[in-house]
Formats: structure tokens, sequence, C-alpha cells
């Protein structure tokens, strides 16, 4: 848990929770807010999402494995919130909880959009709505998933590339 909250942390600094929006600039982040605005027809972005989506079984089998092997930590997923202006919000859920039938955790982003949620609150994980996940190797520090932060962080600057990859303490490995 304790890289979870480095992650979180890190995202929470330089903004690497993604606000799609079409008016704005693509990769550009708001430096008050920490946002990085994504602009919602951006193909780099929308395949790393659709990644996500279509690996999630991936996500689903390490989480119940590690029930019994405790090989992985730190799993995270990030959805998709609609805003009251019509956008997107795309925050990270941290504590997840698996029934056998949904995946459940703790809303882990302060929105900066007007919504109903915030910072805390229980949230299921609506797989239609997955836009990334992630999770550790326990022993290597290698990071599963990931995909809109990889693609986030190919458009950093060297310098925040480099906080980036000092805060994260792995590398992000395909699967």
């Amino acid at each position: 848990m304790k890289k979870t909250i480095l992650y979180l942390s890190f995202f929470a600094l330089v903004g690497l929770f993604t606000n799609c929006n079409s008016e704005k600039k693509s990769y550009q982040t708001n430096t008050e807010t920490g946002v990085t605005n994504v602009d919602r027809n951006d193909k780099e972005m929308n395949d790393a999402i659709s990644k996500a989506q279509s690996t999630f079984d991936k996500f689903e089998k390490a989480f119940i494995d590690n029930k019994k092997t405790n090989k992985y930590e730190d799993f995270i997923v990030k959805i998709g919130f609609p805003t009251k202006d019509g956008s997107v919000e795309h925050m990270w859920v941290s504590d997840i909880t698996y029934d056998g039938k949904r995946f459940s955790g703790i809303l882990v982003n302060e929105p900066v959009g007007k919504m109903t949620i915030k910072y805390g609150d229980s949230v299921n994980i609506d797989q239609k709505k997955l836009s990334d996940w992630m999770y550790t190797d326990t022993n290597s520090g290698d990071i599963y998933g990931g995909y809109t932060m990889q693609v986030i962080r190919k458009h950093m600057s060297a310098e925040e590339g480099a906080a980036f990859d000092e805060q994260m303490g792995g590398k992000f490995v395909d699967q």
C-alpha cells in the first residue's frame, strides 16, 4: 500500500489524471489543479484506454490469484466520471475489493469538475467506464497496466519524466 500512496501523491502533484475535453489542447497540464487535459479525440490516449479495457481480464486474474499468492500489490483502477459540463474526468480508485461479480473501491482523487462524488467516496467500478488499471509485482517492482500513464509519461518534459520515474520506483512492463 505504501507504493500506492506514492503513486497517488505524485499523480496529484504532476496532474496525472485526465479530463477529456475537446476544447483543450492535448497534454496541457493546469499548474493550479495538476490536471492534464487530453482532447477526447486523442488517438494515442483512446488507444491506451481501449488497451486497458481489453486487458482488464489480466487485472482481474492477478487480483483474484493474489489472494493465494500475494505476488502483487497496489491494485488501482482509473475510471471516467461524467462531469456536469459534459466532459469526463478520469480518476483513480484504490482499496479495491471484489465480491465475485464486481469490483469496488475508494475514490482517491479530488474531482476538479462539478460532480456528485468526492475524494474518499466508495464507488463501484463500471468496466465500461474503465480507462486504466495498474498493479505492481511485489518482488521485482515491475508495474503492469498503466497504459494511460505511459502515454502521459511520453509527453512529459525530461525533468517531469525523471521525477515520474523516480516516484514510480519500477518500470512498466507490457503483458
